[in-house]
């Protein structure tokens, strides 16, 4: 609860004309803006404020405005909050952190989604050695397979899954061991009912699956 909002004369209140003492660190002046200003710019702690990225950011996003002091400071922080940053307060592209956001799978793919809004090839190396997010980028971004995300998509029987059925829209042989180990409606239950349209029994499709990768393993 807000009583400074709810307070009829906020002004009376303990702590509201003290901006000094507020804005003296990041944390006090997130917190004035927060409780006391409602969500209001607070110029007078927005140099502490732009010390910290992550506030910083926060603060941007509460006030609803670009917060230039504090985007170099952003931009060196964490591939997370420079993505977010980039997404809420920019809505588009932040040039001076993309180096560092395309080294983070699921940084690199929230940038594609919603700065970028298109393929990113710049955080394809990153979102290739995820598999859910490789999924999602082939699934949400490419609207095509993504061969360079498939090694690691096909360590995982999940993800391998809604691969051949939202990407491929058909087998995906080199994801069906893992499929094959995937127990539940997510696994090889899924992808016999999508995919092989139920013309074998599932549990003796994902037996047989392993079976004969065991024998292929024994050959080489």
């Amino acid at each position: 609860m807000n009583l400074y909002q709810l307070h009829s004369k906020p002004k009376t209140l303990f702590g509201y004309s003290d901006k000094a003492k507020w804005a003296r660190t990041a944390n006090g002046a997130y917190q004035y803006v927060w409780y006391i200003l409602g969500k209001k710019r607070f110029p007078e702690g927005e140099a502490a404020l732009a010390t910290d990225p992550k506030l910083a950011t926060s603060y941007a996003i509460l006030t609803k405005r670009r917060f230039p002091a504090a985007e170099a400071n952003i931009a060196k922080s964490t591939p997370s909050v420079a993505s977010l940053y980039a997404s809420k307060v920019l809505g588009g592209r932040f040039q001076e952190a993309e180096s560092m956001i395309a080294k983070d799978p699921e940084s690199a793919l929230q940038y594609a989604m919603y700065c970028v809004k298109g393929r990113w090839e710049a955080g394809e190396a990153a979102i290739s050695k995820d598999a859910s997010c490789s999924v999602l980028y082939a699934e949400e971004v490419l609207w095509a397979p993504f061969p360079a995300g498939e090694a690691a998509i096909a360590k995982d029987g999940v993800s391998a899954v809604q691969y051949a059925v939202a990407v491929l829209k058909d087998v995906f042989p080199a994801g069906e061991l893992a499929i094959a180990k995937t127990k539940g409606p997510d696994g090889y239950e899924r992808y016999v009912e999508e995919i092989l349209d139920n013309r074998v029994d599932p549990k003796k499709w994902a037996s047989e699956t392993i079976a004969k990768a065991k024998a292929d393993r024994k050959k080489t």
